[in-house]
Parts: structure tokens; sequence; C-alpha cells
């Protein structure tokens, strides 16, 4: 899977020219980005170089718009709540930049490229706007999204000391499996991994494939190694 950008700042992977999208209390890149008239600058010629050089290459698997983009920060807090940040607000322009962003990233590869599946490196749809995500938001967000990629990618580790079957973010991403399938897509966890001070690091992951193929019927888990 060839990730073409990645949202996380702390990694220093942005494109060449984006720095200043990077700037700000959250780790993330901001969510003004996902305007028209700053992703083309950058972002869209490279996709475009991207897929025009390497849409016949026997490696590539898919290609992933993005990794981890995320609408719903949390931002540094007045007085000290969860690790003293706060929740923000995310608008319907806001999603609607997003959905065009996706929608113009696909475009654009599929101009060049028809081989290859085109997905999205989402934790899961609960980055997109809603503290309390529900299915109906997610089946909403896919629905919006189906035709312009081929497939719905999420990401979970497990990182309870206390507890291996407690994953980060992984009942978030139950409910976009639950949606994928009412949209008749399949489900990728992209990431997965147990971290170093699990009671068990071999029986959590296999406690976790099991869920996720017998239950959620994922079509491909991808694990990012031992943490």
């Amino acid at each position: 899977i060839v990730v073409l950008n990645d949202a996380l700042s702390h990694l220093h992977s942005w494109l060449r020219g984006e720095e200043d999208w990077h700037k700000g209390d959250t780790g993330l890149l901001t969510r003004e980005y996902f305007k028209r008239e700053v992703y083309e600058a950058h972002y869209l010629p490279l996709v475009k170089r991207m897929a025009e050089t390497f849409h016949n290459h026997p490696a590539i698997f898919a290609w992933d718009l993005m990794n981890e983009p995320t609408l719903f920060f949390r931002r540094k807090a007045v007085n000290n709540g969860f690790e003293g940040f706060k929740d923000t607000a995310v608008s319907d322009g806001d999603r609607a930049n997003f959905f065009t962003f996706v929608k113009d990233a696909a475009a654009t590869i599929r101009q060049f490229d028809s081989l290859h599946l085109i997905t999205l490196g989402l934790i899961n749809s609960g980055q997109l706007g809603l503290s309390n995500q529900s299915l109906a938001f997610a089946t909403d967000v896919f629905a919006e999204l189906k035709g312009h990629l081929d497939f719905v990618q999420v990401h979970f580790y497990q990182k309870s000391a206390g507890n291996d079957d407690i994953w980060d973010e992984e009942n978030r991403s139950t409910v976009d499996a639950r949606a994928a399938q009412s949209n008749n897509m399949p489900i990728v966890v992209g990431e997965f991994g147990s971290m170093s001070f699990a009671n068990d690091r071999i029986i959590a992951t296999k406690k976790m494939l099991t869920r996720w193929i017998d239950t959620h019927h994922a079509a491909l888990l991808l694990q990012w190694g031992f943490m």
C-alpha cells in the first residue's frame, strides 16, 4: 500500500512546501489543508506523478490517499482536561472540503491507473467529526465516498497494560466495519499492533484476529509489528 501523504506532523514526513500546514498545537495537518486551493499546489501534482509513473507496477496493491487524516482535533485546553486537550467542532463545510479532497485525489489517480485499488488511511470515521461516533454517521461517510474508495480502512492498537482484550479505537472501528458492510465495501485493518507491556501479545493478537476475521469479515489485516 503506497501512502501518498501523512497527516502526522511529528514524523516530519510532509510534502516539500507543506510545512506551514503542520504548524499548530494538535500535532496534525490542519483542516484548512483540505481546501482545494491548498492541496492542489503540492499534493495533487505528486499524486499525478506517482500514478502516471507507477500505474503498472506489480508491487503496488493500493494507493492510500493519506495516513490518518483528522478533522476532529483535540486542541490544548485552558483548563487541564483530558491530557490537557479539548475537542473542537467540525462544520459541514469542513467535511465537504475533505470529501472533495478525497474525490479529487481519487480522480487524479484514475486518470492514469485503472488497475490498483484506492483507499484512505483513516483511524476510523470518528476522526471526521463526531466525538460519539454513530453507525448512521459512518454509513453516510462511506456512502459519500463509495465509488471513489475501493475499501474502508481502519487503524487500532492494543495499548492497555491491564487488559489484553482492550484495543484503542477498536470499538469505533467495529462501527466502520458495519458501515462498510452496509455500503457493500470491504473492510481492511490497515494497521494493528500489540504493545510490549501486554500480558501475552500472541494471545491478544490471536483473539483480535479471530474477532475481525470471523465476526467483522475483514478482507485483510496488516500488522505493524510488536510495538
